[in-house]
């Protein structure tokens, strides 16, 4: 589910904390290449977390948390023997769909996308729902009306 929106990283667990989700996440890669020189090293330096926060989407506030690495580079020529694990699918701007269950709270998917054709298979898949919580996005709301006109929208 989140392999689609960010490839290189495995997610080790899910909180769901107040009004919180959680992913706590680390690489898939047991290595990591230095753009300076473009060795690959497997020594891992050190670990470090990052962050990142988002808007509250459904009244939860997304975090992810990321364990990185630093590694170090054996190459002589290198301006610094410790370089910092990269994750290139962070570093581009998305626009994705978050699909939870509001009653139970839990999350139920990722969409990588949010575009017509992407929300309407999955609402397709799912000829159940009925209500759908919006983010506010006009973008969204316009999405699920092509998809299904008869779910209803709450703010």
């Amino acid at each position: 589910m989140l392999n689609d929106f960010l490839p290189e990283l495995e997610v080790a667990e899910v909180n769901h904390r107040d009004e919180a989700l959680q992913f706590i996440c680390h690489g898939k890669q047991s290595c990591a290449l230095y753009p300076y020189c473009t060795k690959i090293s497997h020594c891992v330096h050190s670990r470090y977390i990052r962050m990142s926060h988002d808007e509250r989407v459904f009244g939860y506030d997304l975090q992810l948390r990321i364990q990185a690495r630093r590694f170090f580079c054996d190459e002589p020529s290198c301006p610094s023997s410790i370089f910092m694990e990269k994750f290139s699918s962070l570093c581009r701007p998305h626009s994705c769909t978050i699909i939870c269950d509001l009653e139970t709270p839990s999350l139920i998917t990722f969409l990588p996308f949010l575009d017509v054709k992407t929300v309407c298979v999955w609402i397709h898949s799912y000829s159940t729902t009925q209500l759908v919580a919006l983010d506010g996005s006009i973008k969204f709301r316009e999405v699920i009306r092509l998809a299904d006109e008869t779910i209803q929208h709450i703010e």
